[in-house]
């Protein structure tokens, strides 16, 4: 007969599962959201327009090729993965998530 006690296993709490499965569905969405961004980026990027000379400077033809323009600036840019840093004020961040 031992005289140490043994502690009972602990099961995994099924909300920490939940939140993690959650988190990761997030981050996959998050993933698909960007990727589908970036794509639509190029495509503006690599509209190609002809008009005619007197067609150029239609109000049309002059958002496209700004549109084109600022898709492409936006594409030449470096990403900047680094989110703001946590300051500890878990409502302010709570708030941040929700938007």
């Amino acid at each position: 007969m031992s005289l140490v006690p043994t502690l009972p296993t602990i099961p995994e709490p099924t909300t920490l599962t939940c939140i993690a499965s959650v988190n990761e569905a997030r981050a996959m969405r998050i993933a698909e959201i960007l990727s589908d961004f970036r794509h639509l980026q190029h495509a503006i990027a690599n509209i190609r327009a002809n008009p005619s000379a007197e067609e150029y400077y239609e109000e049309g033809y002059c958002v496209l090729r700004q549109c084109a323009a600022e898709a492409q600036a936006l594409l030449n840019q470096p990403f900047d993965c680094q989110g703001p840093e946590p300051d500890g004020d878990g409502e302010q961040e709570k708030a941040q998530l929700q938007r």
